[in-house]
């Protein structure tokens, strides 16, 4: 199995919320500033998760 197809797994695991930030972060390149109006929280909180959700991601890819 490919490290690609590994990590797009990966991803369908995660939340939506969690999927939704990869998204606006990654693909459209968005700061997290402007993660944080549209999922309304703050710009600390999209840090904290987007750190999180890297993390988990690592986690299980090491351990694939």
């Amino acid at each position: 199995m490919t490290l690609q197809v590994s990590l797009r797994q990966e991803i369908a695991r995660l939340s939506q919320r969690e999927q939704l930030l990869l998204h606006y972060r990654y693909d459209l390149g968005m700061k997290q500033e402007e993660i944080a109006q549209r999922l309304h929280v703050s710009q600390v909180q999209v840090s904290r998760l987007e750190r999180k959700v890297l993390e988990k991601l690592k986690n299980e890819l090491v351990n694939t």
